[in-house]
């Protein structure tokens, strides 16, 4: 047993050694066996809160009054991590690990004052936002989702520094504690719903949201702080790299804004289609977000620090090699995977989820609804990975005016195909825009790459 144990310390170990590709394959693993398990843990929350509420009114006002926190987090931290984390890596590799630490620090001060400050528009707005976001709903329902907005409302804060903290961990390349944090807040959720009385309302699963952000901040905190990497948040007028970091982020947040407004345009769509739309939309979209998640995400947090490291290196051949060896590698995988997945779709969501206030019928509508967003998962992926150059190629604004478009088609491809499929018509709009939206970041991904590649300071 002792052997056995060794060995594996010894092949993780080694996993952050090597070529490039290697490398980049390695951390990809590493994310996607945590994204996993984090993944897992989430799915066996999701099964509770169904059995619990069903499609019904209050899982509607709990995911309505989620939309906008999570929109405003996705804007401001994804934001922050895609800009800021380019100019760390070079700052560090130009400069020295205190020249990155000293960046952190004004990074941290100036995503706590715009976090902090669209947490209190976000308050005093709230009546508005509401009321246009779930215009369809009944006075009681509405009441009760402005409940839960603002218990919601901390998560901005918390996860938009959980998104910057997480980004520093990889970068330094401790990726399996980044993957891993996320799996405190649906224990914390799963054990308020199972631990306490049968009766517990979606106010209590709102409060374990909050808890459960806490806690995953706290962790990354102390894993930051035993490596020497977490900064007092203290600005620091002499770091040049501030610079390139606030000219990337304001396309990014432009970017980020249009795009994040696609889930928001869903789901209030959605809520014109009747009780139990937003749930449906929702539900049917958690195993393509799984897949997507274990895939996407770990291969975007993967390539980010080296596509920047080759940027800074001004390393061409090395990215050429990296984007065909990993595009080739995910249409091979994910094609197969993809079509496996919507076959077996109705059999899914029967055992996940059937069971308790979720009827056969939710069944049947929530596997139309899943093998609609099922089909863009090979294009997600693929994307990603032409994202994630364009990011450390310091192509911002090019993701502004892809995600403009991206908005025009959600919308238009929702009045379209939600006549004819109800919410599944929503579900079909939004794989759509990905196979056009990825089509669109590589033509702009081969077209930079024919032209010298600059560093994101000198962009």
């Amino acid at each position: 047993m002792l052997t056995l144990v060794t060995r594996a310390v010894s092949l993780y170990r080694r996993l952050g050694t090597g070529s490039v590709n290697e490398r980049i394959a390695s951390a990809t693993l590493i994310i996607i066996a945590g994204t996993v398990l984090v993944k897992v843990v989430a799915a066996v929350k999701d099964i509770v809160i169904a059995g619990h509420f069903g499609l019904g009114d209050a899982l509607d006002a709990l995911l309505i009054a989620m939309v906008l926190p999570s929109f405003v987090t996705a804007v401001v931290a994804y934001s922050f991590s895609g800009a800021f984390i380019p100019a760390y890596v070079r700052a560090r590799e130009k400069e020295g690990q205190h020249a990155g630490n000293l960046l952190f620090a004004n990074v941290i001060v100036i995503s706590l004052v715009v976090l902090l400050a669209c947490t209190l528009v976000m308050a005093a707005a709230a009546a508005p936002l509401l009321r246009l976001l779930a215009w369809e709903f009944s006075p009681e329902k509405l009441e009760l989702a402005r409940e839960l907005y603002f218990l919601l409302l901390p998560t901005i804060v918390l996860g938009g520094q959980i998104t910057v903290w997480a980004g520093v961990l990889n970068a330094d390349e401790k990726f399996a504690l980044a993957a891993l944090a996320p799996i405190l807040s649906p224990l914390i959720i799963i054990a308020g719903l199972m631990v306490m009385t049968p009766g517990l309302d979606v106010r209590g699963v709102a409060w374990a949201i909050v808890i459960g952000a806490v806690a995953e901040l706290a962790a990354l905190g102390i894993a930051l702080h035993r490596r020497g990497l977490l900064p007092l948040p203290r600005w620091h007028s002499d770091v040049r790299e501030t610079r390139a970091v606030l000219r990337q982020y304001v396309p990014a947040v432009a970017a980020a804004i249009v795009m994040s407004g696609t889930t928001v345009i869903d789901n209030a769509m959605a809520s014109w289609l009747g009780s139990g739309a937003v749930a449906a939309l929702t539900y049917g979209n958690k195993i393509p977000a799984f897949v997507a998640a274990a895939g996407m995400t770990a291969l975007g947090s993967a390539v980010l620090p080296h596509f920047s490291r080759l940027v800074a290196l001004e390393d061409h051949d090395a990215i050429r090699h990296t984007l065909k060896t990993y595009g080739r590698w995910l249409l091979i995988l994910s094609v197969p995977a993809t079509l496996l997945l919507i076959a077996a779709s109705e059999w899914i969501v029967r055992i996940l989820f059937q069971r308790g206030a979720f009827s056969q019928e939710d069944t049947i509508l929530v596997t139309f609804v899943q093998q609609m967003f099922l089909i863009q998962i090979p294009f997600v992926m693929v994307g990603m990975l032409g994202v994630r150059l364009l990011v450390a190629m310091s192509k911002n604004h090019l993701l502004t005016m892809m995600a403009v478009v991206n908005l025009a088609v959600c919308v238009i491809g929702n009045l379209v195909f939600m006549r004819w499929l109800g919410v599944a018509g929503i579900a079909l709009a939004t794989s759509l825009m990905y196979v056009g939206s990825t089509a669109m970041i590589w033509f702009f991904v081969l077209r930079n790459l024919r032209r010298p590649v600059a560093a994101a300071g000198e962009a």
